[in-house]
């Protein structure tokens, strides 16, 4: 008996096996889109070993004839591609069995079966959509910011799960902007600043895909282009000015009215950003002179309405006068208000603008990750506690699962505003996989009782030092109270 092996298959092959000719292997070719792949294997004779190739993304036309009993050919696993798949006069017991396909537009003709041939009919199946995914059940909507998807459900729980369908985040969230923003479009510098009126600003300032805000007013006073290289003076008034750039060089500040008469901010990587205050008790002309590699310089203060956030913007180009940009704003869609009613949980994912050293550990400050009516909020403090406030004074608050590494963050909080006969209901709030915080609490200081959802911010408060600016991944929504095994389980950061 003579063995061959027929390799590389490209347009068109036949292959032809008898007893005297024993078929080892068929190797295809590499299959392009929009290519065209034969394969003819006729009269094939009983115990010829072939087995078919396994033929990736091209169409196909696979033609299978005449097979004689027990040849024992296993035919080809097909992937996307369109397929038309021929296999006429099997014998009994020809052992052939017949691809799994996947999604594709397929046409399969099988005639003349002869009974207890032990052909298997092929398993045509879609993957499962991407908000089927386990860790989703509970859940009743959702943005997935890294990979710019939502989901919304289609009808109640059933089975522990809720059915859902793809939504546009709009749905979800609304979101209020200038055009022109700043962002990074890809892992890296730099800048760019197309980003449209009223759209998300995704940015991969930390070195992912997320949605970026800054829900508070802020200006560039100083000149720049991207690369920060000629000396600058500019008049500040008697205020502490917020300096951030990214490089490796350092920046120079001098003049009078400077304590000391000289203050410096050194970088700490080509694409890291580094922010601090200068401090300024009086005013007067300041002299910002850059020394080796530094890019995208903004030097901000209390922004157009008198606040003071204690985080650095992301970059604003400006000529050579200060540049004002409004406020990013973004609140839950009504939909989602609604769903959460008088009862409801929500997991948020996200990091803040420059890692841990954007709160000051003791302080009186806190990042906002979301804000509700009656001055209620929930958020990270200085000290690396997630936090709930329901503005009627009863503070809710556990120590973030990772210690003082609080940045990244993923926060779970659930409530029900008031239990069966019209008393307190409960809180429950935990993060990073932490204890889980539990406090029963009035009908009136409840998240169920309000007419919205403000993202990083308070909607009623004015302290810029309480806004939450930062980069977020995930929103999940619910219309349920989760137990507390639950909510510490769903905290864990992943």
């Amino acid at each position: 008996m003579k063995t061959v092996t027929v390799a590389r298959l490209t347009r068109l092959a036949t292959v032809r096996a008898a007893d005297s000719l024993r078929v080892t292997s068929i190797e295809t070719a590499p299959a392009r889109e929009g290519s065209n792949h034969y394969l003819d294997v006729l009269a094939i004779a009983s115990t010829s070993g072939l087995v078919a190739p396994t033929v990736r993304v091209a169409p196909i036309r696979l033609r299978v004839p005449a097979i004689g009993p027990e040849s024992g050919v296993v035919s080809p696993n097909v992937r996307p591609a369109p397929i038309r798949l021929l296999t006429p006069p099997i014998a009994a017991t020809s052992g052939l069995f017949s691809p799994a396909l996947r999604p594709a537009p397929i046409r399969l003709t099988v005639p003349a079966i002869a009974s207890g041939s032990g052909v298997l009919a092929p398993t045509a199946r879609a993957d499962a959509p991407w908000y089927d995914n386990p860790m989703f059940d509970t859940w009743g909507a959702g943005v997935d910011w890294n990979n710019d998807r939502a989901f919304m459900p289609i009808g109640p729980k059933v089975g522990g799960k809720y059915p859902k369908r793809e939504a546009a985040i709009s749905e979800i969230i609304t979101i209020e902007g200038p055009a022109g923003r700043s962002y990074i479009p890809v892992n890296g510098l730099p800048f760019s600043y197309d980003t449209p009126e009223n759209a998300p600003r995704i940015s991969w300032d930390r070195g992912k895909r997320q949605y970026w805000i800054d829900p508070t007013p802020r200006f560039n006073r100083i000149y720049n282009a991207a690369i920060f290289i000629t000396p600058v003076t500019i008049h500040m008034i008697n205020y502490s000015y917020l300096f951030s750039f990214y490089g490796t060089g350092y920046v120079e500040c001098t003049g009078d009215t400077v304590p000391g008469g000289s203050w410096r901010l050194d970088g700490t990587g080509a694409n890291e950003m580094v922010w601090a205050f200068l401090p300024h008790p009086d005013s007067g002309d300041v002299t910002v002179t850059p020394h080796g590699d530094v890019r995208f310089i903004n030097v901000d203060t209390h922004g157009v309405t008198g606040l003071d956030p204690n985080y650095p913007t992301n970059f604003i180009p400006t000529g050579n006068e200060r540049v004002d940009r409004p406020r990013e704003h973004a609140v839950l869609a009504p939909d989602i208000v609604a769903m959460l009613g008088q009862a409801g949980s929500m997991l948020i994912q996200g990091q803040f603008t420059t890692g841990v050293n954007n709160l000051v550990p003791g302080g009186n400050n806190r990042r906002v990750i979301v804000g509700w009516d009656h001055d209620a909020y929930l958020g990270i403090d200085g000290d690396g506690n997630v936090v709930n406030n329901t503005g009627h004074g009863n503070l809710l608050s556990t120590p973030l699962g990772s210690g003082d590494s609080y940045d990244p963050f993923r926060v779970v909080f659930s409530f029900q505003d008031r239990d069966g006969v019209g008393g307190d209901g409960i809180r429950r709030v935990a993060a990073n996989g932490g204890a889980v915080a539990q406090h029963a609490h009035p009908w009136q200081g409840g998240p169920g009782d309000h007419t919205g959802f403000t993202l990083a911010r308070v909607p009623n408060w004015f302290q810029a030092q309480d806004a939450g600016a930062g980069g977020y991944d995930l929103m999940l929504f619910s219309p349920e109270l989760m137990a507390a095994t639950d909510v510490q389980a769903a905290s864990v950061y992943s």
